[in-house]
């Protein structure tokens, strides 16, 4: 009787610290998410989405990709926060498809773009000395016929240096965060590379399960 009752007491006491870790895990979720949320406001980024992983199609998009930034080119150097950046986007979304089917056209591709504004979720991704974490960010979208190979993505704004496959954050994209963010927002974005990794590792696995469980607060 003494037995049955003490497996009963272990039983009771898993059930207990399941409930505890998973709400602790909750927490941690929505806390990331509050966390990852000034930044995201602060970003507007571009996704190109190629019509298949067929090397001609992952070869088109690289071709897109540089008809697109040569449209964006000082589009959005008046802007000075995102939301006034995603409305020159919005305003210029027919430039930026007509770019891309120009180049689709002079490539001969098969298919054409489609080109939008959405809410996208991506992961960890460093640019020189920024580093911007994972979650839900607004962002301009094209997709290349099917768009089902594998992407590119980047920030449109604060605008970034292209130099061919490399891109970095200037000391004016430095500028525009640290004056749209709060200090210890933009202090973990410029910290040393390995302790920022560190910590957005932890940060992206709580925030990928947010976003799966939408607790990500995206953009409606």
């Amino acid at each position: 009787m003494q037995r049955c009752r003490w497996r009963r007491y272990l039983r009771e006491l898993e059930v207990a610290l399941l409930i505890a870790f998973v709400l602790t895990v909750c927490l941690a979720m929505v806390r990331s998410a509050e966390r990852v949320k000034p930044i995201r406001d602060s970003v507007l980024r571009l996704h190109i989405l190629a019509d298949s992983d067929e090397e001609q199609a992952q070869q088109t998009k690289l071709i897109v990709r540089d008809a697109v930034l040569a449209a964006s080119d000082g589009l959005l150097a008046e802007a000075g926060r995102a939301d006034s950046a995603e409305e020159l986007v919005r305003q210029n979304l027919t430039v930026f498809e007509q770019a891309a089917n120009a180049s689709l056209e002079e490539q001969g591709a098969p298919y054409r773009a489609s080109v939008s504004l959405e809410d996208h979720y991506f992961p960890t991704r460093s640019y020189g000395g920024i580093s911007l974490p994972a979650g839900t960010y607004r962002s301009l979208v094209i997709r290349l016929g099917r768009g089902e190979g594998r992407n590119w993505w980047c920030v449109m704004f604060p605008p970034l240096c292209y130099n061919g496959e490399d891109v970095e954050a200037n000391a004016a994209t430095a500028a525009i965060l640290q004056q749209s963010l709060p200090e210890e927002e933009y202090r973990i974005l410029t910290e040393d590379a390995g302790g920022v990794k560190v910590k957005f590792r932890l940060l992206e696995l709580f925030g990928s399960a947010a976003h799966a469980l939408g607790l990500d607060g995206a953009h409606a």
